[in-house]
């Protein structure tokens, strides 16, 4: 269902969020999107949010909440410019000079100095231009790094 208002703009609900500073999801229609919550910080706790998204104002409705958000992919963001993928095989953690290896064959290096130690195979990693320089954030690690692509 979507929701509006002359104010607000068509809202978009959304299916299969996935929340941290970067959150993704599915419309009813089936177009995937991910957005990013800029300038704010909230917390909030649920297993079933309902979620609602204005891409003409940026705006993110969790249950009662409202947030600022840029559109990475989807829903008006660039999508030759980000793109989700998975790390093939294990992945250790975070650290500059780590090259990663996507199912999609890309191969991508870290080039900000950030250690994050963090085992787990094949994670999900979104990658999307943040003005000029790739960011890759790691499933389950809040913090999105610098990466540049070295392959394909």
């Amino acid at each position: 269902m979507s929701i509006g208002s002359p104010d607000m703009g068509t809202m978009q609900d959304v299916t299969d969020v996935t929340m941290s500073n970067i959150g993704s999801g599915t419309t009813p229609g089936g177009t995937s999107s991910m957005w990013q919550v800029k300038y704010e910080y909230e917390y909030l706790y649920a297993y079933y949010p309902s979620v609602s998204i204005c891409p003409t104002r940026g705006t993110l409705l969790v249950d009662d909440k409202s947030l600022e958000v840029v559109a990475l992919t989807g829903g008006g963001g660039s999508t030759q410019d980000s793109f989700e993928s998975f790390i093939v095989s294990k992945f250790d953690g975070l650290e500059y000079g780590n090259l990663y290896q996507l199912a999609n064959g890309q191969v991508w290096e870290q080039v900000e100095s950030w250690i994050w130690i963090w085992v787990w195979v094949n994670p999900r990693v979104p990658i999307w231009n943040d003005g000029g320089v790739y960011r890759m954030k790691v499933e389950n690690i809040d913090h999105a790094v610098a990466v540049r692509r070295v392959s394909r």
